[in-house]
């Protein structure tokens, strides 16, 4: 009985995040009431209510969900090569693919689709997941911190986060200009392997020269 009414539950759950996200697709931020979304999920308000806590908190559960679906995206790409370069242009293409397969949940994510609305700080924890593997691509070309050093590893994961945090901000602009009609699909792709190769490279040779120059920082 109990297996059967999270069931029913997480259905209902999964109906109102559908609607949500159709609501804001069709009809834009204002059609996002309780009471609307409710209607159309064929439920009462006060259900919802239950499951998510109020507009906010479902809303969180939208933006949760998209970030999860990108973390995915960048998962199997990181998977898709051992090649480091290769992997950095598979990173940013997945999240190039991500923003035009799903532009109304990059939007959510990231352009501030839902005026007013800001991730949750559990939202926003949960969704730096989606930026792990591209950080952890980055530090894979970077050279292995020293294991006499205590705080070798800490600097180095600093510095794999700072650099992924540069690139997504690259490959953002890339994608936002494209989906604003300024590239085309071939420039659009074109544009973001070129910038993810430049950067892939300037880390090769940024590495190169410190492993021959000890008063590099």
């Amino acid at each position: 009985m109990e297996a059967a009414r999270g069931t029913a539950r997480e259905s209902i759950r999964e109906t109102a995040l559908n609607a949500t996200r159709r609501l804001l697709l069709h009809e834009g931020p204002a059609a996002l009431s309780m009471r609307r979304i409710a209607r159309e999920v064929g439920s009462s308000t006060t259900v919802l209510y239950t499951l998510f806590g109020g507009k906010q908190q479902l809303i969180d559960a939208l933006w949760i969900d998209g970030m999860y679906r990108l973390a995915d995206a960048q998962q199997a790409a990181a998977a898709s090569t051992s090649d480091p370069t290769a992997r950095l242009r598979a990173l940013g293409e997945a999240y190039r693919i991500f923003a035009l397969d799903d532009p109304d949940t990059y939007r959510l994510l990231f352009a501030g689709a839902v005026p007013g609305y800001q991730p949750s700080p559990e939202a926003l924890t949960l969704g730096r997941r989606s930026m792990t593997p591209l950080a952890d691509a980055v530090q894979a070309t970077l050279p292995p911190p020293d294991p006499a050093d205590p705080e070798a590893h800490v600097r180095t994961r600093a510095q794999a986060d700072i650099t992924a945090a540069t690139l997504w901000a690259t490959i953002h602009g890339v994608v936002s200009l494209e989906l604003a009609g300024h590239f085309s699909a071939d420039e659009g792709r074109a544009v973001a392997t070129q910038a993810m190769t430049a950067i892939a490279i300037g880390l090769h040779v940024t590495n190169a020269t410190a492993a021959t120059d000890p008063d590099m920082t």
